[in-house]
């Protein structure tokens, strides 16, 4: 009874060498692919990516950056918050 039968430890013996599983290649892949960094985002990732609220972005940050429509949608040039958040001075 210690011992399995032929048949199972040949298929553990074929599994153990097999490698990596479909599941486990793709999770591979997709860590090594180059993110493309989007041109233009919805308003909650813009107020997300500058990690204030959304009051205080509609207020302060929304009128000094450049806007397209998509349909019903706006979204942001992400250029334009970059180029707002580095002409911020500095603290400190």
């Amino acid at each position: 009874m210690d011992q399995m039968p032929e048949i199972v430890q040949v298929e553990a013996e074929i599994a153990d060498t097999a490698g990596p599983n479909r599941a486990e290649r793709r999770a591979k892949a997709s860590d090594n692919r180059r993110r493309v960094r989007p041109r233009f985002i919805s308003i909650k990732e813009g107020h997300e990516y500058l990690n204030c609220s959304r009051s205080y972005f509609y207020a302060e940050i929304y009128p000094k950056i450049n806007k397209v429509k998509l349909g019903r949608r706006t979204l942001l040039e992400l250029d334009s918050i970059d180029a707002l958040a580095d002409s911020l001075p500095a603290v400190g």
